[in-house]
């Protein structure tokens, strides 16, 4: 299950303790929490897009951090790179759907 917390929540600080609360007063005692945040700026410009992303994450458990940071062992990082990569292509393949379908309008006329 993923629990997203807006920033824009108001009373930010009672929020996540109210959240954790319930999904924990929720969940099966054996349950593992694991922590995910990211900050991510994206600016289009003319010829490009600018895409800065900070991210920081616990698997929780008895995974060690330095296993999930491990770019040589797949961790976070590669992940993230991988991720990347499968956005750049989705948005590529939206952007031939939208040209296709314009030239069709296009040729239509």
């Amino acid at each position: 299950m993923t629990v997203q917390i807006p920033l824009t929540s108001e009373p930010g600080y009672l929020v996540p303790n109210l959240l954790r609360e319930r999904i924990t007063a929720l969940a099966p005692r054996n349950t593992v929490f694991a922590s995910y945040a990211s900050v991510e700026h994206v600016v289009v410009m003319s010829d490009r897009v600018e895409w800065t992303m900070a991210t920081t994450s616990n698997a929780g458990g008895a995974i060690p951090q330095w296993i999930q940071r491990s770019w040589m062992l797949g961790g976070v990082p590669k992940a993230i790179v991988a991720d990347v990569g499968l956005f750049i292509g989705w948005m590529a393949q939206r952007r031939s759907q939208r040209n296709q379908r314009a030239q069709k309008q296009t040729n239509a006329t």
